[in-house]
């Protein structure tokens, strides 16, 4: 397919892989039949045990992971169909201590360019005196660290906003937090307020056409456009033109709504959490929360819940609480209890939008006890170390990569809140019962193992070890919030087994296929050109190796970006074109979940509906390059 532009965009999600899902749980890709596991000598040494499942040869490149600590440079191998390779780690450093060992297998073509889409991923906890190392699952190696929190405790009362009170005790095992070493930077977000976030009304989308919320917006025909290929006068996007012509000029102009093309479109303007005043005579503890990520930089705890507790004859009371700020800050008035002279403060890995939790249900929290002296307590700065040798790795990608749904959702008028929060359970495991496969890549029955999915009835997510990534989390999070618009259901056909390249039913492209747009929508501007979000490893753009139609998800994703996307595309401007984007860029999410349909196409009727003739012909256009329609 020919661009309309100079720059050179490749294929997008053209990913040769097969999932196995059930009819209520919606599921993460599986990548080509790599499969990557360890081995453990007794004299401590540890290999990698790589095995080629695919029914035909391969070219592996072994390379680290994002979500690892171990330096692994990069192997090179062959394998033949079926055949297994054991590679000695020991010329590697792995240090003392607790360390990760994160690798992924690129399969590479006959040029030697990584094939496109998900790697098969491992990710395993070693423990290591710096020469005998040994293996540990993630709850021994992470999760035994945090403390038993004894005593009973009373149901909290904590109001985070849209309709939703948070009645949760105690955390009974938290991670202690670490002082923030001298001299270290906390990078500010400038986020909005989270009680202003979810005081926006449930259900919110945009009234994009007079009132008809969820439909595509008008579009203005005066706007100039395409004309047998000649470029004509350009108008400026004007609050009343909802849609746009896409001109090859445009990027040399000033927009409000653009940043570098490749940027991730996670600059926000609004202003961050305000402290109400404190009421005369409490006590006041106080403090700063960031978090440590995987490169040892620091960023504001922004969200997340600070929660005050005083001990009461052996019973915990919660005593005030607090969200964190853009710039990692939270103050607590509180009522100090007769004859108690210590108070307790919990920072929980949550809000009204997400919580992070274990398999027993556990909010992810890190707390520590500070002694009550005097008007004013100021804790200072402490952190909780979510690196990959840290207390919990690669939950920040995980928090941070739902947050970023919630933000993005609101700066453009539509709410992605559920009426309680997404429930993120975290690692999962073959002991939850939740998100198990059978069958391998080409759908032959192997033993049960996790995997990473979303149900479809109440929006609740888990996620493996290894599918630490915002892309996974975004993925899962848009089957959440499509179900919560759409009453618990799901577009008809929805589930089964699937992939990216083949063609299966309408139902299931359009819903696989909204949700590998929304991590991109909320990943990337719309003048990226090419953007590829980890572990998903594909552009999405005008895809390759992928059947053509309305039953296949790379389609449809293509589709909804082109009508987000900044660049116009096409082989001919007369039939097959992508030549304009919504200038509100909430338009394509809220098409869909403003309008339950079982397909695409039917798209394509919501949409023109609210158009003049001029703009229906053009989005025939653009859903005719995408195959959507004939």
């Amino acid at each position: 397919m020919d661009r309309n532009l100079s720059r050179l965009r490749l294929p997008i999600f053209a990913l040769l892989i097969m999932i196995t899902i059930t009819a209520a749980h919606a599921v993460e890709p599986l990548p080509e039949n790599i499969q990557l596991t360890t081995r453990f000598t007794e004299g401590g040494s540890v290999f990698l045990v790589v095995q080629n499942l695919t029914l035909a040869p391969v070219s592996l490149r072994l390379q680290k992971s994002e979500l690892g600590s171990i330096p692994f440079a990069a192997i090179a191998l062959s394998l033949g169909a079926g055949e297994e390779r054991a590679i000695d780690l020991s010329r590697f450093d792995f240090g003392g201590n607790k360390q990760s060992l994160g690798v992924e297998a690129v399969i590479l073509d006959r040029l030697g360019n990584p094939q496109p889409g998900p790697n098969a991923q491992l990710f395993q906890a070693i423990l290591s005196d710096g020469s005998y190392h040994y293996g540990a699952n993630f709850d021994d190696a992470f999760l035994s660290s945090r403390q038993e929190v004894r005593g009973d405790s009373q149901n909290g009362q904590i109001d985070l906003g849209g309709g939703y009170i948070d009645q949760s005790p105690i955390v009974k095992f938290a991670f202690p937090s670490h002082d923030t070493p001298a001299g270290s930077t906390i990078q500010p977000f400038n986020y909005p307020d989270p009680l202003e976030m979810a005081n926006m009304p449930l259900g919110q989308l945009p009234d994009l056409n007079g009132g008809k919320a969820g439909r595509g917006g008008k579009c203005d025909a005066s706007k100039n456009h395409h004309d047998d290929g000649e470029e004509k006068d350009h108008e400026r996007r004007s609050d009343d033109a909802p849609c746009a012509s896409k001109t090859k000029n445009d990027h040399d102009e000033q927009d409000s709504d653009r940043h570098q093309a490749g940027a991730h479109a996670n600059v926000l303007t609004t202003q961050v959490a305000n402290f109400a005043a404190l009421p005369p005579g409490d006590p006041l503890i106080k403090g700063k929360l960031s978090l440590k990520y995987n490169d040892a930089t620091f960023h504001p705890a922004w969200g997340w819940v600070a929660v005050a507790w005083q001990q009461f004859f052996g019973i915990w009371i919660q005593s005030g609480w607090s969200y964190i700020d853009g710039a990692g800050n939270w103050q607590i008035n509180f009522f100090q209890l007769p004859g108690v002279n210590n108070v307790y403060i919990e920072y929980r890995a949550a809000n009204r939008f997400v919580q992070l939790q274990d398999a027993g249900g556990n909010i992810y929290a890190w707390g520590d006890s500070w002694p009550i002296s005097g008007a004013v307590i100021d804790v200072g700065s402490r952190f909780a170390d979510l690196s990959a040798n840290g207390d919990l790795p690669n939950v920040d990608k995980l928090y941070a990569g739902a947050t970023n749904v919630w933000v993005k959702f609101y700066n453009n008028g539509m709410n992605a809140l559920r009426d309680k929060p997404i429930q993120v359970t975290f690692p999962n495991a073959l002991s939850s019962g939740h998100c198990i496969q059978s069958t391998d890549t080409n759908g032959n029955p192997v033993t049960p193992y996790a995997w990473s999915c979303s149900e479809t009835a109440n929006g609740k997510i888990w996620v493996i070890p290894q599918h630490g990534f915002s892309f996974v989390v975004q993925h899962e999070i848009g089957h959440s919030i499509n179900s919560y618009y759409w009453g618990g259901s799901m577009p008809a056909g929805a589930g089964g087994a699937h992939s990216f390249s083949q063609c299966y039913n309408n139902g299931l492209a359009v819903s696989e296929g909204f949700a590998n747009f929304l991590a991109y929508w909320v990943q990337f501007d719309r003048t990226a050109i090419d953007p590829k979000a980890t572990y998903a490893n594909r552009s999405f753009e005008s895809p390759t190796n992928a059947c053509a139609g309305p039953m296949n998800e790379t389609w449809v994703a293509a589709t909804f970006w082109d009508m987000y996307d900044y660049w116009n595309d096409g082989s001919n401007v007369n039939t097959r074109f992508d030549s304009l984007y919504f200038i509100n860029q909430a338009s394509p999410v809220a098409v869909y979940l403003g309008n339950k349909k079982n397909g695409m196409p039917d798209y394509l009727g919501v949409i023109n509906a609210s158009q003049n003739s001029y703009w229906q012909g053009e989005f025939t256009k653009l859903f005719r390059l995408n195959t959507m329609i004939p």
